[in-house]
């Protein structure tokens, strides 16, 4: 069972946090458009800071649960993850630049 926080009880079928969740992968593609390195950095932090104030207000306004939160994260990345390693496997069967057009 959840905790209730304020008078406001948090349902049990709130794991994953879908808004931490999506917090994430927003940070992680913007990371991965970003196209100069020297930009990187800034956009990590900021990054970082937005999906923690996300977390940081679920929480706060009761609506989820700590490890509902983390859990969001951890999911999130595992989206982003998987979106990689599917942009490279794509890239390796058809690598780019290469016309699948016959000659």
């Amino acid at each position: 069972p959840h905790d209730t926080a304020g008078g406001t009880t948090i349902g049990s079928g709130s794991w994953p946090s879908g808004n931490a969740t999506a917090a994430t992968v927003l940070v992680l593609c913007a990371l991965l458009v970003t196209p100069a390195r020297r930009w990187r950095a800034a956009v990590a932090v900021v990054g970082a800071m937005f999906a923690l104030a996300v977390g940081v207000f679920l929480v706060v306004l009761a609506w989820h649960m700590p490890s509902d939160v983390v859990g969001g994260y951890l999911l999130g990345t595992l989206w982003a993850a998987l979106a990689v390693a599917g942009m490279r496997l794509s890239d390796r069967v058809w690598p780019p630049g290469r016309s699948s057009a016959p000659a």
